[in-house]
């Protein structure tokens, strides 16, 4: 009698885009992705803390601070997402229960191509029988020494302080079920919620790979698939990322960079960061060059202005030149 083995169920994934706010941006990902062949079920995961917001024909998941009650935690400290993006995933993980791998993406990674087609990949890997399982796949995991902000605090939990850049993550329900009961203990050794809990980038990996779970670098998945772009080379004084429309030159292989913002984001960064009258002048230039063209007329004078307003602030708040003693 021939033998027969029974088909291993099929592995169901959520694709969830985070975000705070509906803009240009978070549109066009969740364009890019949304495709009829996608492998995956692609949902808005929405930070409601601020106020109700959502886009029509998409499906969401909500979290906001105000519910994370709900998970077993308190926290009273404002931004808390910021600091621990994991405990926006314990939200997805409650409220899909049919779904045993979760993607988180940040609204401002951009695919430079057809971001269903590297995921389609990353899904099929995540279904292959003949492989083993991944509990954790993220940007830059590795182990790192001192110098990092987060570095002392993750110090006193583990022995190697593990980093995962955190725009781009997968986890495993088996993990994030993990993940959720390390905050639960994280939580209760505090003595009250003012305290600051560890930051998602270390926390996550750090408790994963102490507990044997599986994880690795999404270049060991799909090699070149990702840069991180802090700049651009006639940008370098700038270090917040690109606007969406910029033109940059991309290696083949490359799918997925990080920061990109919608202009009006790009706008604000570019105002709200610049900290030196040299890095003001390199951004009025910019600006005025032929690179930032498709930035409206209108956005781009009204930065200007900010940042002439900024730097003549700057100018009236520095100290009077010292006079040399006769």
């Amino acid at each position: 009698m021939a033998r027969t083995t029974t088909p291993p169920p099929q592995v169901r994934v959520a694709v969830l885009i985070r975000g705070h706010k509906i803009d240009d941006k978070l549109r066009h990902m969740h364009a890019h992705l949304d495709s009829p062949d996608a492998q995956y079920d692609l949902f808005l995961l929405l930070n409601q803390t601020n106020g109700p917001i959502a886009l029509d024909a998409c499906n969401v998941v909500e979290f906001s601070q105000q519910r994370i009650s709900e998970l077993g935690l308190s926290y009273a400290f404002p931004k808390l997402f910021h600091l621990c993006g994991d405990i926006a995933l314990f939200f997805a993980m409650r409220d899909l229960p049919k779904y045993s791998h979760f993607i988180m993406i940040d609204y401002d990674v951009h695919f430079v191509r057809s971001g269903s087609a590297m995921l389609n990949a990353l899904v099929a890997r995540l279904r292959d029988p003949t492989q083993c399982e991944l509990d954790a796949i993220g940007l830059q995991y590795s182990i790192i020494n001192p110098g990092w902000e987060h570095y002392e605090k993750a110090a006193q939990v583990f022995g190697d302080v593990r980093f995962i850049n955190y725009p781009f993550v997968r986890l495993s329900r088996r993990a994030l079920a993990y993940l959720n009961a390390q905050r639960r203990l994280e939580r209760m050794n505090y003595k009250d919620g003012r305290e600051l809990p560890l930051c998602c980038e270390a926390f996550v990996p750090g408790h994963l790979a102490s507990a044997g779970f599986h994880c690795i670098d999404l270049l060991d998945v799909l090699p070149g698939s990702y840069e991180s772009v802090a700049r651009d080379s006639s940008m370098r004084l700038v270090p917040y990322g690109l606007p969406l429309g910029a033109s940059i030159a991309i290696p083949p292989a490359i799918e997925m960079i990080h920061p990109v913002y919608s202009v009006a984001d790009y706008l604000w960064r570019l105002v709200e960061f610049a900290r030196t009258p040299d890095a003001i002048a390199a951004i009025r230039d910019q600006l005025r060059g032929p690179t930032r063209s498709f930035i409206d007329p209108a956005l781009r004078e009204q930065c200007d202005r900010q940042l002439a307003a900024k730097l003549e602030q700057m100018v009236a708040q520095s100290p009077p030149p010292q006079l040399a003693s006769a």
